[in-house]
């Protein structure tokens, strides 16, 4: 009856947030050494006049060790890192939609030849540009960690930035695979949330900076972006169509009612189908692709909204740390703890927290809301901290 009804359902929950837990903690997991990576940086310097005289400063700060400057140290932390970053992130993302073309007509090929799953270098993981991308830029940690200069710093600072640009395309097409559409917000929010808790590692890291060095931390950095593409190596394939096959599923089984409710619950799209969005995907050239989303004026602003949230927080990061080891640097490891607790608690909180009521809205507001609950969320949250 009824209660067998609500059981069923139940266990259907459960089992989705569990086939969700394992390759969301792993993507996470990668994306808090990507930002752990990028923002370490900033709490690994001082400008003060007297620094270099400091016993130690050339273990400590890394100007003082390369021998740069202000100048070279903003060329560093911005141009140097997310001119590439967010140049090639572009360029990413149409290649990761070629790669997961190419990836679907082969499994579409492969799926009535048995010769194409035996053997033991099928039984192995297909490479995924995840993993890759981490190795790249842990790599490229390891690598700086030995730098005797700032130029050939400069330069692992440059793969860097190329390494993870291939990371935010790759995870979220990823997630849009291996989730259900109905708790794709909830994944989303928790995957983001890895920006928060590699900030704070990156702020707690004037600890480990004044107990072992810069060289030292950013060698324990790297090792762990190592072993986080190892793991995402060996975790992700196994999941990676999971949304995909248990949406199919499910379709299948719902009918009438059921389906429409779900199909309404799912709806993230803010306007009315045009004529293009109902189309059979097809393969367009990256110049085609950009133009079909800067059309959209809602896409135009997220882009122009983005940019100068991105500028403010990128010049609060890169010289908030620098002005506070200059003036108060007897109190560096109080301000890096204090800071690493506020941004890692707060933001973790309120991106998850953002995701979960998105997809509670999907499921059960009135349909208007529900249609646009991912823009409404965002909105208010926006709003919250403005006066």
């Amino acid at each position: 009856g009824g209660g067998g009804g609500e059981v069923v359902a139940e266990t259907e929950v459960v089992e989705v947030k569990k086939s969700m837990l394992v390759p969301v903690a792993t993507l996470l997991l990668v994306y808090v050494n990507s930002q752990w990576t990028r923002s370490a940086l900033y709490y690994f310097v001082n400008f003060a006049e007297d620094t270099a005289a400091r016993p130690g400063a050339a273990r400590q700060f890394l100007n003082v060790d390369l021998g740069f400057n202000t100048t070279q140290y903003a060329l560093l932390a911005s141009f140097g890192f997310n001119l590439f970053y967010s140049v090639f992130s572009v360029l990413a993302g149409t290649l990761i939609d070629g790669a997961e073309r190419r990836r679907r007509e082969r499994l579409g090929a492969a799926e009535g030849d048995a010769s194409a799953k035996s053997g033991f270098f099928a039984r192995l993981p297909s490479p995924n540009p995840i993993a890759i991308a981490c190795f790249g830029w842990a790599a490229a940690t390891l690598a700086q960690s030995r730098a005797g200069s700032f130029a050939p710093f400069c330069g692992l600072r440059v793969m860097q930035g190329l390494a993870q640009a291939f990371l935010a395309p790759a995870a979220y097409s990823y997630l849009a695979r291996a989730v259900p559409r109905d708790r794709l917000a909830t994944a989303n929010s928790v995957y983001s949330s890895g920006v928060y808790l590699g900030g704070a590692l990156a702020s707690a890291s004037t600890v480990m900076n004044q107990a072992i060095g810069w060289r030292a931390t950013t060698t324990a950095i790297g090792t762990y972006g190592v072993l986080a593409s190892a793991l995402a190596y060996f975790v992700l394939p196994a999941y990676s169509d999971a949304g995909t096959e248990k949406k199919a599923t499910e379709t299948k089984k719902k009918s009438g009612a059921a389906a429409e409710a779900e199909r309404v619950a799912s709806e993230v799209v803010e306007v009315e189908p045009t004529e293009k969005q109902v189309k059979p995907a097809t393969s367009h050239s990256f110049l085609e692709s950009l133009k079909m989303l800067l059309s959209s004026r809602i896409v135009a602003l997220i882009y122009i909204t983005a940019a100068v949230r991105f500028c403010a927080g990128y010049s609060i990061g890169v010289w908030t740390a620098a002005f506070f080891q200059q003036r108060f640097p007897e109190s560096a490891a109080l301000f890096g703890v204090t800071n690493a607790v506020i941004v890692g608690v707060c933001g973790v909180t309120s991106s998850i927290l953002g995701g979960f009521i998105t997809d509670a809205l999907r499921r059960h507001a009135p349909r208007p809301i529900a249609r646009r609950a991912s823009v409404l969320v965002p909105l208010v949250g926006s709003a919250i901290p403005a006066p």
